[in-house]
């Protein structure tokens, strides 16, 4: 009887009780071995439920993965490789234009160096040839004189002979290693090698020392002309969509419209609750707008009808999916095909994560963003230190597919400011509030685009126009190039 009023008073609340947060929370008499959390009796039949119906979802997955598998084997169409030989070929390509375009620049430096002493040589030849026939004329000099005269000729007759081996073409061939600047990682071999603990010794870092190949954006920036610039004085946070840009700062909404790159700019009349954020949905073919109690389609003006469970913080879409970010640790997964709800837009739930799947019970996510293959969250979590009462924050980028299921991880500095995903590469951009921009790829390579952090770039968003895709830089207000200030230029990306 003892034992049991010990284990009684060391037990919990009932998980899904305090979860539901409706009637009276029961006492967690059972313990899951699984994940460790307590439970009353009737919830434990409930979590065991959730259990088997999370394995009878995996079999539904393998049963339609059998669908695709057979023919793909049977016609090898699926295994041709076609996304990585383009990737090859692009970067083979841009690395032979940036090489020609060093050489090019050596080139045109050689012919400067090599005229500038072509010049020297001539003046000294003249001034020689002036000497020597001042002497001629005047027969007033010494042996000093003609000591001189020879050191003189010798050495112009020195400059003349090595002229063409005085100029060295230096290689640092044994500074760069070609065999690392492109490389082939088995996805598979990667997920288990990855898959460490989110203290592992994996880090952020600038690759930055290795390429002669610019970023993909830092081509575009740097050597690309833009095909319109844009001044404008307006404020907030900058989202793009087909053809449009909004700004949007808790109640204030803007809009400026692109119509064959000449814009014009528009104030919105919002009447409904604080814009925590807005994202373009190529499914809706619209603005999604985030509210502090409600999500709206932004040219209807028309509420999305989704299941109420606390504030959304964050939230990505891609095609039909649209994933949000609840609490800073649950994540929803909605289908928003609302064909059937024409009247009152509708989206169906599909999936619910909570901790240990959606993050760990000490962590919180701070950004989402999916794209065809993955999704990528930012997550943080506090570690107490010893020395100290308060406690340090990590951060870690962290690789999911649609399932949820963990593939690996990378520990960060600190938080970004923004996530976007970029179709073409597969990656990520990472904005940081120090103007710091780092791309990171389904490989887990980073690369902080060094190249243009001499630029007072605010953000980059990416603007769907026609049958081309532009990308939208914008710079800081405050800037001593005057030229610049309250600009926004619009580059061709694709």
């Amino acid at each position: 009887m003892a034992a049991s009023t010990n284990q009684r008073s060391s037990s919990k609340n009932c998980l899904t009780c305090e979860n539901l947060r409706e009637g009276k929370v029961k006492l967690g008499i059972l313990t899951c071995d699984g994940c460790s959390q307590q439970f009353c009796y009737p919830h434990m039949g409930t979590h065991r439920q959730e259990l088997s119906n999370s394995l009878e979802l995996l079999v539904c997955q393998r049963n339609q993965l059998a669908t695709i598998i057979t023919p793909a084997l049977s016609s090898n169409e699926k295994f041709q490789l076609t996304e990585q030989n383009d990737r090859i070929d692009k970067w083979e390509s841009e690395t032979i234009d940036l090489v020609r375009t060093v050489a090019n620049q050596i080139r045109e430096n050689l012919i400067k160096i090599a005229n500038k002493r072509c010049e020297f040589i001539r003046t000294s030849y003249d001034k020689l040839t002036q000497e020597l026939n001042t002497y001629r004329e005047a027969e007033n000099y010494f042996e000093s004189d003609i000591d001189l005269l020879t050191k003189n000729l010798n050495k112009l007759t020195w400059d003349i002979d090595h002229f063409q081996t005085r100029f060295k073409i230096e290689i640092n061939d044994n500074k760069t290693d070609w065999t690392k600047l492109i490389q082939i990682k088995d996805e598979d071999d990667q997920t288990k090698t990855d898959n460490k603990p989110i203290n592992s010794s994996s880090t952020i870092v600038d690759q930055s020392q290795s390429p002669l190949v610019l970023s993909r954006i830092e081509t575009v920036i740097l050597k690309c002309q833009p095909k319109n610039r844009l001044h404008t004085r307006i404020g907030g946070h900058m989202r793009a969509g087909n053809s449009i840009l909004l700004f949007f700062d808790d109640r204030t909404l803007w809009r400026i419209t692109c119509n064959n790159m000449i814009f014009s700019q528009q104030p919105i009349e919002w009447i409904y609750d604080s814009i925590i954020d807005i994202l373009w949905s190529t499914y809706l073919k619209d603005f999604i707008v985030l509210t502090k109690t409600k999500l709206m389609k932004y040219r209807e003006n028309q509420e999305l009808v989704i299941h109420d469970s606390g504030t959304c913080t964050y939230m990505s879409a891609y095609e039909r999916k649209l994933f949000l970010v609840r609490q800073g640790y649950l994540i929803e997964e909605y289908d928003m095909d609302d064909r059937n709800y024409l009247d009152s837009p509708k989206c169906r739930l599909l999936n619910y994560w909570k901790p240990p799947v959606s993050c760990a019970e000490n962590e919180k996510i701070h950004r989402i963003a999916a794209n065809k293959k993955y999704i990528a969250l930012i997550i943080s979590w506090n570690i107490r230190k010893k020395e100290t009462i308060a406690d340090e924050t990590f951060f870690k980028f962290e690789l999911r597919n649609h399932s949820m299921f963990y593939l690996r991880n990378i520990k960060l500095g600190y938080c970004c400011s923004s996530l976007l995903s970029i179709s073409v590469p597969n990656e990520w951009l990472m904005d940081f509030s120090d103007r710091t921009f780092v791309t990171i790829d389904e490989e887990l390579k980073t690369r902080e685009q060094t190249n243009i952090l001499s630029l007072p770039i605010n953000s980059i968003q990416f603007m769907p126009v026609e049958n081309k895709l532009y990308m939208a830089v914008r710079y800081k207000p405050v800037m001593l190039d005057q030229t610049m200030m309250n600009t926004i230029e619009f580059y061709e990306y694709l």
